[in-house]
């Protein structure tokens, strides 16, 4: 088989079956403290190839999607790299790491907390009379890094602010207002009415885009690899830093920001729109997106101007921000959220509360491709985090999102034996949630679920939208239709925000509902959608909150998780049988050319694990199954033995979580015995 994947040339898969299988590492189990991390296997298909080899250039959106400039589409399946990891991992564990993302299907990383200062040294310096400038040991730090993550097929995402406080030496004017977290120079909200501000932030994004890497010989602004740029971390008037502008606290910044707001309503014609009436809250809204909306394109034009080509995005939806931040943030080329949840995420029905998926599904504007930069459990080291990876691929491909990175890989240098650290900034050695990854990333990446058979559209007058009313935590309709169909939210509100698309229903005098959830005729009949089978099985999504379980299954893939105990899950596939009981896992199941229940070749598999959870395979007795470590014939501890089938002999093989040995292969053959 071959898959035509939009970064890469044409890539052939092996014709095995491949298991990963991992255990959550309990306090009773035999696992040993430290793993030593090693390059994984390409246990999955191999699908990073050197840049050298294809040239789709540069990335850019085209409607609801990134494509390159040959045409392909692209989607992404990522993680964050930060801080010590960035500026303290050995040259050649840099290029092992590399192969390693690779490996688990990763093609994009984040470079985050590259300007904080308790990352010491980061990337700034600052010169005897307080001028910022990059230092040079750090960013070449950062040219290898991207040298050898390119060199793997791996995109690199540009954070143009992390977490810079600025110097009293930069002379930022009103500096002694500018506290937040105890202590001075910080951008939290005042960024939006300081120029001294934003001229130091783009003098910093100027002398960062324009730097010229070292191995590659190309600035980061001509550099196809650089995929895409954050102008903002989690920084925002709508909802968390918009109190910072009151008139006791920071009166010179409360003094700029009416200055600016009364040059908007000139500029804007808003006297013109008095038509609207607006409680007080929602006007607050109004004029905090208007700010916010304002530095965000300052900014996207003055990197335009030095010749950036690929996305750029203003900030980020983070720590549930509703609908009422969308129409700054739809200035951008596309929209960005934050998200961290439950390790039982899948527990989390739309009638019981928001999960995380509720929260991404509600940020999603209508027309406008969709990126998770953050994505992570709020409590590390808790069972049921394997479920995560699995079930955010699975929702975001019938969703229709874009880009999902993990936070994160690593803040810590990544030098020497890895520990399994209670921690969740660091994450690159959790076996129980890393196992799920490579199939996570085949499933989002290739599109391996249909969407839903219909779209739902959310529009509101202006008033609601910018009221609160519409958060998803608060509203269950909107999570019921994030549940059952393709959501998005409908952002044209040209007549209000002019960088919005125009729409007449938006206009004064215009009647609008407060809300609706409109759902549109089923997609199946438009150009590239799925139909569904007459199988009974050959379509499944859904997910049981009573018993914790939810179940993906299209013409191509079978993923499970959830909590098995006491309700098992059995399903027939071939000549295959799968049975999961006993505990909490998860557990997909790919086949590489073909159709599941008529698959030839074989299949990608993996599996992860608590210590009671049991998987059992049933597969055609002419196959081996392997250590991939080794290379050696696996025993199961549980034993096994030799089954009838109707068909032909089989043999079952189950499995006992060892963290030492992950992945198991079973070899396949392109006929079945008589």
């Amino acid at each position: 088989m071959h898959i035509l994947n939009s970064r890469y040339n044409v890539v052939s898969l092996t014709t095995c079956l491949l298991i990963g299988f991992l255990c959550s590492l309990h306090a009773n189990a035999a696992a040993p403290k430290d793993l030593p991390w090693r390059e994984l296997n390409r246990v999955f298909p191999e699908i990073g190839i050197s840049r050298q080899d294809s040239n789709p250039g540069f990335l850019r959106v085209n409607g609801e999607k990134f494509v390159f400039d040959n045409g392909n589409e692209a989607r992404f399946w990522g993680v964050n790299l930060q801080a010590y990891a960035l500026f303290g991992t050995s040259r050649e564990n840099v290029r092992k790491h590399a192969r390693r993302m690779a490996a688990m299907g990763i093609n994009l990383v984040r470079f985050h907390h590259h300007d904080s200062p308790w990352v010491v040294p980061n990337l700034i310096d600052y010169d005897d009379i307080g001028r910022a400038y990059i230092r040079e040991e750090s960013i070449e730090k950062l040219d290898w890094w991207i040298h050898c993550l390119a060199a793997e097929g791996i995109y690199i995402w540009l954070d143009l602010h992390s977490g810079r406080v600025f110097n009293k030496e930069e002379k930022i004017a009103a500096f002694s207002e500018t506290r937040h977290g105890g202590r001075l120079g910080s951008p939290k909200g005042y960024l939006y009415v300081n120029a001294s501000m934003q001229d130091k932030m783009l003098e910093f994004a100027k002398l960062y885009l324009t730097h010229r890497n070292s191995y590659s010989g190309l600035e980061y602004r001509n550099d196809p690899a650089i995929a895409m740029i954050l102008v903002n971390n989690e920084n925002d008037l709508t909802r968390h830093f918009g109190a910072n502008m009151h008139e006791r606290e920071a009166p010179l910044h409360n003094k700029n920001m009416l200055i600016l707001l009364r040059q908007w309503k000139i500029e804007s014609d808003y006297v013109g729109k008095e038509e609207y009436t607006f409680t007080k809250g929602a006007k607050q809204k109004l004029q905090w997106n208007f700010l916010e909306a304002s530095y965000y394109q300052r900014m996207q034009s003055e990197l335009r101007k030095i010749g950036v080509r690929v996305p750029v995005s203003g900030a980020s939806s983070w720590g549930k921000m509703g609908p009422d931040s969308l129409p700054s943030l739809a200035s951008g080329d596309f929209i960005d959220v934050h998200i961290y949840g439950e390790p039982q995420e899948i527990e989390i029905g739309p009638k019981i509360d928001a999960g995380m998926v509720h929260w991404v599904g509600a940020a999603q504007v209508a027309g406008k491709p969709l990126t998770v930069s953050e994505w992570n459990t709020k409590v590390p080291k808790q069972d049921g985090r394997d479920s995560l990876p699995i079930w955010l691929a699975a929702v975001g491909v019938r969703q229709g999102w874009d880009a999902m990175l993990q936070y994160g890989y690593s803040q810590r240098p990544l030098n020497g034996p890895g520990s399994l650290h209670d921690d969740q900034w660091s994450q690159y050695n959790d076996y129980q949630l890393l196992a799920m990854m490579p199939a996570s990333s085949y499933i989002f990446r290739n599109k391996l679920l249909p969407r839903p058979d219909a779209d739902a559209i959310l529009s509101a007058n202006i008033e609601t939208l910018l009221s609160g009313k519409l958060s998803v935590g608060e509203n269950i309709a909107i999570r019921d239709a994030i549940e059952k169909h393709r959501f998005s939210v409908d952002m044209s509100y040209g007549s209000i925000f002019p960088w919005l698309s125009p729409d007449a229903r938006n206009t004064p005098g215009k009647e609008r509902s407060d809300f609706e959830i409109t759902v549109q005729p089923p997609v199946k009949s438009r150009p590239g959608a799925q139909k569904a089978s007459s199988s009974e099985f050959e379509n499944e999504f859904f997910r049981d909150v009573e018993n914790r379980q939810f179940i993906a299954r299209s013409s191509r893939i079978l993923a499970v998780s959830g909590d098995f105990s006491k309700k098992p899950i059995f399903r027939d596939i071939g000549g295959y049988r799968v049975r999961l009981q006993g505990g909490k896992g998860s557990f997909s199941m790919i086949c590489i050319s073909g159709r599941l229940a008529s698959c030839t070749k074989g299949f990608l598999t993996a599996v992860a694990s608590d210590n009671k959870f049991s998987i059992s395979l049933d597969y055609p007795s002419h196959q081996r199954v392997l250590d991939v470590r080794t290379g050696k014939e696996f025993r199961s501890s549980f034993g096994d033995g030799v089954t009838k089938n109707s068909t032909w002999s089989s043999r079952t093989v189950r499995l006992k979580p060892d963290p030492l040995s992950p992945w198991l292969s079973i070899s396949t053959s392109n006929t079945r015995p008589n």
